[in-house]
C-alpha cells in the first residue's frame, strides 16, 4: 500500500472552521440582546449567519480526513482496534471530561441539584450530546465513528457506493429530516448524526477521489462552488435577518434547507480554497493558520469557557464601547483558549486526556 500524501492545507481548513465557530458563538447573544432596529443588527446578523460553516465543515473533514486515509486499507481487526482505541483514548475521553466541567460549571452558577439528581442529568446529558451547547459535534462524530467501518467496507467492496456517495447522503439526511418533520418529531435532531449525514458522504467521495477533485480545482468551472456558496450564503442570511426583526416568517424546512445548502457549498469552497492559496500566502500568514488548526480541536472545546467568562462583565447595547466589548469577547474567546491549549500540550504530559491528539502525537 502506497502512503498517502500528506496534506498540511487541511490545517487551513480547519483554522477557517474554527474561526467560523468562535464567530458564530461570540455573537449569539448578541443577535438576541441587540434592539433589531438597531443600525448595527444586519452587520451581527450577518456574523452569526455567515459563519455557520464550522461545525458542518469539521465534520465533512473528519470524514475526508478518514475515507482519504483508510480508503485503500485493508478492514482487518488490527486495524480496527488501533482506529477504535485512538478516538476512545483522543476523542470520548476529551468529550467525557469537557463534558463533565461545563456540567459541573452550570450546576455551580445557576443550579442547585442533589448529588443523584446531578448525576441522573448529567448522564442523560452526555448520552445526548447536550452537556453543553457545542458539545454535540464531538457527539455526532463518536456516532459517525461506529458507522465507519461498515461504510467504509460498501466504498471498497460497491464502486457505485463510493461514486454516487455524494447523492446517497443527500438522500439519507433529508429523508430523515423530512420524516422527523412529519413523523418522529424528535427535539435532539440536532444530536443525531442523520442530520449530517451531507457532510459525512461528501467527504467519503472526496476522501475516494481526491486526485479528480485536485484536478478540477484547477479549471475555471471550480468557479461555480464559490458562486454556490456566495448565493446561497446571502440567501441564508437574508431569510434570517427577515425572520428576526419581524419581517418574515417561513416553513422550518426553508431554514433547514438554506442551512444546508449554504454550509454544503460553503465547506467544499473552504475546502478547495485552502489548496489553492496555500503556496500563495505569506510564509508567517500560513504557519499562523496551520498553527490554529493543529490547536483547533482544543480551542473548540474550551472556548466557551472563556466567552461565559467574559460576559459576566457587565454591558449593555446602549453602554459606549459596546461594539469593542464584542470584538474583545471574540478575541478572548480565540486568545486565551489558544494560549491554554498550547501551554497545556507543552507542559503537561497527559495533555491527550482534555485535547486528544495535539501536535502530532497520533
Amino acid at each position: 500500500m502506497l502512503k498517502k500524501e500528506k496534506l498540511d492545507q487541511l490545517g487551513i481548513v480547519r483554522a477557517i472552521a474554527i474561526i467560523g465557530v468562535l464567530f458564530v458563538h461570540s455573537t449569539s447573544f448578541i443577535t438576541v440582546d441587540l434592539p433589531t432596529v438597531s443600525r448595527s443588527y444586519p452587520f451581527y446578523n450577518f456574523l452569526n449567519i455567515f459563519f455557520k460553516y464550522g461545525t458542518p465543515t469539521f465534520i465533512f473533514l473528519s470524514s475526508f480526513v478518514l475515507f482519504y486515509n483508510y480508503a485503500n486499507r485493508e478492514i482487518t481487526k488490527k486495524m480496527l482496534a488501533r482506529f477504535y482505541k485512538k478516538r476512545f483514548l483522543y476523542i470520548i475521553i476529551p468529550y467525557l471530561l469537557f463534558s463533565l466541567f461545563y456540567f459541573s460549571l452550570t450546576v455551580y452558577l445557576y443550579y442547585d441539584y442533589s448529588f443523584m439528581e446531578a448525576v441522573k442529568i448529567f448522564t442523560k446529558k452526555v448520552l445526548t450530546g447536550k452537556a453543553y451547547t457545542h458539545l454535540y459535534f464531538v457527539f455526532i462524530s463518536i456516532q459517525l465513528y461506529l458507522i465507519f467501518p461498515l461504510v467504509l467496507y460498501l466504498a471498497q467492496k460497491f464502486k457505485w457506493f463510493s461514486k454516487y456517495s455524494i447523492f446517497i447522503g443527500i438522500f439519507i439526511q433529508w429523508a430523515f429530516v423530512l420524516l422527523n418533520n412529519q413523523y418522529f418529531q424528535i427535539s435532539l435532531k440536532g444530536s443525531i448524526s442523520l442530520s449530517y449525514m451531507s457532510y459525512y458522504f461528501l467527504g467519503i467521495y472526496l476522501g475516494m477521489y481526491f486526485d479528480q477533485y485536485r484536478a478540477f480545482l484547477k479549471t475555471n468551472k471550480r468557479h461555480l462552488i464559490t458562486l454556490l456558496w456566495l448565493g446561497t450564503g446571502f440567501a441564508y442570511v437574508y431569510v434570517m435577518y427577515l425572520t428576526r426583526v419581524g419581517l418574515g416568517s417561513y416553513d422550518s424546512l426553508v431554514y433547514e434547507l438554506l442551512w444546508n445548502a449554504y454550509t454544503y457549498f460553503a465547506a467544499l469552497f473552504i475546502f478547495g480554497f485552502a489548496f489553492i492559496v496555500y503556496d500563495k500566502l505569506n510564509e508567517k500568514v500560513r504557519n499562523v493558520l496551520l498553527y490554529l488548526g493543529e490547536v483547533s480541536f482544543g480551542v473548540y472545546l474550551i472556548h466557551p469557557f472563556f466567552l461565559l467568562i467574559y460576559r459576566m462583565i457587565p454591558m449593555a447595547p446602549q453602554d459606549p464601547g459596546y461594539h469593542l466589548f464584542n470584538l474583545g469577547l471574540f478575541l478572548s474567546g480565540l486568545i486565551f483558549s489558544v494560549i491554554t491549549v498550547e501551554l497545556i500540550t507543552r507542559y503537561f504530559k497527559y495533555s491527550w486526556l482534555l485535547f486528544g491528539t495535539v501536535r502530532k502525537k497520533a
